[in-house]
């Protein structure tokens, strides 16, 4: 059976959404008292991209660079991240996830994995067989968290 692949995006793009919103929906409320959004935003990004920048790391939580100093400040001062000094350009400032920080989002992360597991428990194992081999034809083409460029420069083409 053929499927058109404009199918097949009307289908990512009615169904990715919701299932982004249970797991935000789930995150949020595993996310230990004090932490921010954006806070947690950004250490999701770096646990996922080790040694990134301020600038990155504002970018991909959507506020200013400025914005994003002070909020890393919050996050160092209570022993979630690092700021160091790159190994490679002393003028580059890059961002690390504390261990605590890190434990924090694994125990996030697991409890939000027990959540969906038990959602998903209602499928028969045929259906989640199907969304298993689903989620990793879609990894393969659009990448994983840490590696979120076009496809054809992941295959080396510019």
């Amino acid at each position: 059976m053929d499927i058109p692949s404009s199918h097949c995006a009307r289908e990512v793009l009615a169904t990715i959404p919701a299932v982004m919103q249970a797991i935000r929906r789930e995150m949020r409320l595993q996310r230990k008292a004090g932490i921010t959004v954006p806070q947690f935003r950004a250490m999701a990004f770096a646990l996922h991209n080790p040694g990134t920048s301020l600038a990155e790391t504002a970018e991909h939580v959507g506020v200013t660079p400025s914005a994003m100093s002070k909020l890393v400040d919050a996050l160092v001062e209570e022993g979630l991240m690092l700021r160091e000094t790159s190994k490679d350009d002393r003028r580059r400032l890059v961002l690390h996830l504390a261990p605590t920080g890190k434990s924090m989002l694994h125990s996030m992360q697991s409890a939000t994995q027990e959540k969906l597991s038990g959602i998903l428990e209602e499928l028969s194992d045929a259906d989640r067989v199907v969304i298993v081999q689903a989620m990793q034809a879609l990894g393969s083409v659009f990448g994983t968290i840490s590696d979120m460029r076009e496809p054809a420069q992941r295959n080396g083409v510019r």
